[in-house]
């Protein structure tokens, strides 16, 4: 949480920069900075009994893998979820379940919105940001969603570390994937 102090002194298109003067534990002041990113969502896909993963290249990225998903509105996740979703895969789901939100540091303020898209379908074609992304969706079995969660080229680092936790216990991995598949029997 940005002090009440804080100053935004640059408005970036992803990023903003906030400055704010602290006092020191002798008495003198000095600024602080933070930067604060806008909110992005994540989406854990299922399609049946598998998972999706996007095998995506961008030019100042360059080629990874990952979830789908991108920036949303903070007051409204779930639409952009839904929208990225859409956007990438050209899917919709049965249910767009929330499950958890993280943050980065103090200094790099970055909220990331996950959630779970059970059951999803196909309703269109991808329709990517102007030539700025290439973006390949592909499906996996649990198992193989965990081993390549975990490998180098996994995008979403703070997930795979997750994942890793997970694994060190298997009752709470495979709680994680009953929890991702489970569709109540009302089809929500």
């Amino acid at each position: 949480m940005l002090p009440k102090n804080a100053n935004k002194v640059f408005k970036g298109i992803m990023f903003d920069v906030y400055h704010w003067k602290q006092k020191q534990f002798d008495g003198s002041y000095k600024t602080f900075e933070a930067v604060k990113r806008k909110p992005s969502a994540l989406i854990i896909a299922t399609v049946r009994d598998k998972l999706m993963l996007m095998k995506e290249e961008q030019p100042f990225a360059g080629k990874f893998i990952g979830l789908a998903g991108g920036i949303v509105d903070e007051k409204n996740p779930k639409k952009g979820a839904l929208r990225e979703l859409l956007e990438e895969t050209g899917m919709k789901p049965e249910k767009l379940e929330f499950w958890k939100t993280d943050s980065f540091s103090k200094k790099v303020q970055w909220k990331t919105h996950y959630f779970i898209a059970k059951n999803c379908k196909k309703v269109a074609e991808q329709n990517l940001d102007m030539g700025g992304e290439k973006i390949t969706p592909f499906l996996v079995t649990f198992e193989q969603f965990v081993d390549i969660v975990e490998k180098e080229d996994f995008r979403d680092r703070d997930f795979s570390n997750y994942i890793f936790r997970l694994k060190q216990n298997p009752k709470q991995l495979s709680k994680f994937k009953k929890f991702i598949f489970k569709i109540e029997k009302n089809g929500k």
